[in-house]
């Protein structure tokens, strides 16, 4: 049995708390017979069920239960869930929130350990700053995992009342809830465990737990705070066994304010008739229902499109609980996956498919009515579609996997230039549609034969050297394959693209009708330097071959560029000659090399400049790092007035014809010694003696006086 059900609690009381526990035995009760025993009852204690269970219960131990559930009833109902567990029952609890804590390991259960059970719950303290549920339930799945046994239900009860914040030391909560939601929770589905959340606040992620539960075939319930237990245990118990029919039952979900359109997918068995209830108590039928609701009718399912649908707990009526489930769609997008640039005539993979936020949508019966379809238009000139089709869930034609929700085709287009994808998913009650631009670039490399002796001669049958008769070579001919002998030439082109391309490969494969790969090198053309070419002498024996080129390369910034042609069938016979045309082997001795003729010696003038330029810039650099010595600027002197005066007076004096020895100026000077006055009296007999011109002037001068 899958159910999908999210109860939410708007309303409760503090009264009657004692009866609250009685209401969480009731919780054990409709979860472990609901979930395990295939049928949708209250499940005695101690009674038959249809299979053994392994039960984990995953509890919440952050700070903030304290506020959440102070009087600890998750505890108390973990008590009572034991009273319906048999014999061949094990039960395991562990404890979560900055890392898993496990009080209690996968065993069995029996009455006898029932204060062991009680000492084991005590040891759940409640503290820690975060509140890890990928942690909490990566360590349940590891437990059911290291203590497997075939044969029995495997369950997770998970109890929280925050979101999910790990330690940031462990990573991001974004990354741990991706990691969750896109690869724990299909690994889980795929071992058939389910896990059913229960929220206990408003401040936990009812979102988070509903697809946890969701992707599980799990059951989702909500409740405001601990005291609205009782209330939500009560409509818990309606839902699973409705007092007003003993086999059908209603199913809850929320829809939240912002949503913009709430899709039904209610899956059923044949003939069932169900209804829809808004949060206002509107009831809706496939024949009475409003203008803004769309609503299909299958035979195993119905398919419901609101739009602009209210804020709250929706109801979907009727529902039987054999082989039926009903998921809530309130965030479905369209993506398409196909490449920005083409090469023509390339075939390129488009596929498409939709998305419940960030999880790919999946369902029975879905496939069949959904239509996906593509246009591909010209943007870079006035033209009609070039290319229309649509896209498959059937393992064909470039899908993968058939009825797995993704639909696929391929598309190749000749011409270059830019284009438009469109796509469009139709169903009866929705619709959804997505627009890519793309480019078609040349083709990247191309394979050809060329005859140089007329087209391909078909050769009639005859017994091959190898045992093959030629009509068994000939085979290939009647799907477009070629035959000729050795003189054929296959011929690689590629584009002038690969010019900006790094370590660029190119080769020519051939598959051998015995299945063996040969590898035919080739040799690249004279005349073009974008063609290589090799002959059918190249290969190794006559026969049918199926031949392709492929090139390989690295594009800015390392990218991997790999492109290969179409496949090519060509059958070789080689042409019978006769003896005159038996090759002789002729032995003719090389002609002489030419002398080439003298080039400029360019490299090593370049690599001479180079080096004297390095020299040169290392001398100018020693020389300019090298100190010089500089004068030290002399300090201006400034003479004192006294001195500047005396110096006058003295210039003054020395002015003078005669200066007197007995001046003052010189009394100031100590006395002469003996051998300084003869060289002073000299010298003052000398300046005493006139010159001889001086003498003539002064003899005439008493002779002319009168």
């Amino acid at each position: 049995m899958k159910l999908g059900i999210c109860m939410t609690v708007r309303s409760g009381s503090m009264s009657r708390i004692a009866h609250g526990v009685v209401r969480t035995l009731a919780l054990g009760s409709l979860v472990l017979s609901s979930l395990f025993s295939g049928v949708v009852a209250v499940a005695q204690p101690g009674g038959p069920k249809a299979k053994p269970v392994d039960v984990v219960l995953l509890f919440d131990t952050s700070g903030s239960m304290l506020k959440t559930d102070p009087m600890q009833l998750r505890f108390k109902g973990a008590k009572q869930i034991t009273k319906f567990l048999g014999k061949g029952d094990r039960l395991a609890v562990i404890g979560f929130s900055d890392k898993a804590q496990v009080v209690r390991p996968l065993k069995y259960y029996a009455p006898e350990v029932a204060q062991e059970f009680d000492r084991e719950l005590s040891q759940l303290g409640t503290a820690g700053q975060h509140t890890d549920i990928f942690e909490g339930i990566m360590a349940a799945d590891k437990m059911i995992d290291s203590n497997y046994r075939a044969g029995v239900e495997k369950a997770i009860v998970l109890i929280s009342d925050g979101k999910m914040e790990p330690n940031p030391s462990k990573g991001m909560a974004f990354a741990h809830t991706l990691a969750l939601v896109h690869d724990q929770l299909p690994v889980l589905k795929s071992k058939q465990t389910r896990i059913y959340t229960i929220a206990l606040s408003d401040a936990a992620d009812r979102p988070l737990l509903r697809e946890i539960a969701g992707s599980t075939d799990g059951v989702a319930f909500y409740a405001a705070s601990a005291s609205e237990l009782e209330r939500a245990f009560e409509m818990l118990f309606e839902a699973m066994v409705p007092s007003h029919s003993p086999a059908a039952i209603t199913r809850k979900f929320y829809v939240e304010e912002s949503a913009e359109e709430a899709i039904f997918y209610v899956s059923h068995a044949p003939g069932i008739r169900i209804s829809l209830v808004s949060p206002r108590g509107d009831h809706m039928s496939p024949v009475q229902k409003p203008e803004h609701t769309s609503w299909f009718t299958g035979e195993k399912f119905d398919l419901i499109t609101v739009r602009e649908p209210e804020s709250g707990d929706w109801e979907v009526q009727g529902i039987e609980p054999a082989d039926s489930f009903v998921v809530l769609l309130a965030d479905l997008k369209f993506a398409i996956d196909f490449p920005v640039a083409a090469r023509a005539g390339e075939p390129e993979l488009l596929q498409a498919r939709l998305y419940e936020g960030e999880k790919p949508v999946s369902l029975p019966h879905m496939s069949g009515v959904l239509k996906f379809a593509f246009q591909v238009t010209p943007t870079d000139r006035v033209s009609a579609p070039v290319l229309e089709g649509v896209l498959n869930d059937d393992g064909k034609n470039g899908d993968k996997v058939a009825q797995d929700g993704v639909f696929s085709t391929t598309i190749a287009l000749t011409e270059e230039g830019d284009y438009r994808l469109g796509a469009t998913a139709k169903s009866p009650t929705f619709e959804r549609a997505k627009q890519l631009p793309f480019k078609v670039k040349p083709k990247l490399i191309a394979l050809e034969t060329v005859a140089h002796h007329g087209e391909h001669d078909v050769v009639e049958p005859e017994e091959s050297s190898e045992g093959e008769t030629a009509a068994e070579e000939h085979e290939g001919t009647e799907h477009g394959g070629l035959v000729g002998d050795e003189t054929v030439t296959f011929r690689v082109t590629v584009s002038k693209e690969v010019t900006r391309f790094k370590d660029v490969s190119v080769s020519l494969i051939a598959r051998s009708s015995d299945k063996k790969r040969l590898e035919i090198p080739l040799k690249r053309s004279v005349e073009d330097p974008y063609v290589y070419e090799v002959s059918a002498e190249a290969l190794p024996r006559d026969g049918r071959y199926t031949l392709f080129a492929q090139i390989k390369a690295l594009e800015k910034p390392r990218m991997p560029v790999r492109s290969e042609t179409p496949e090519l069938v060509f059958t070789r016979r080689m042409a019978p000659r006769s003896e005159a045309e038996t090759p002789v082997k002729v032995v003719v001795r090389a002609p002489e090399a030419a002398e080439k003729p003298q080039e400029f010696p360019l490299i090593p003038v370049l690599v001479i400049s180079a080096i004297n330029l390095v020299l040169g810039l290392a001398v100018y650099l020693f020389l300019w790092k090298k100190p010089t010595v500089r004068s030290a600027p002399t300090p201006k002197y400034i003479p004192q007035k006294a001195l500047l005066e005396a110096i006058s007076q003295l210039e003054s004096r020395v002015s003078k014809a005669d200066i007197s020895v007995d001046d003052p100026l010189f009394q100031k000077a100590g006395p002469a010694t003996e051998d300084e006055k003869k060289p002073m009296e000299a010298q003052q007999e000398t300046a005493a003696q006139p010159a001889p011109a001086e003498q003539a002037a002064a003899t005439e001068a008493p002779q002319q006086a009168p």
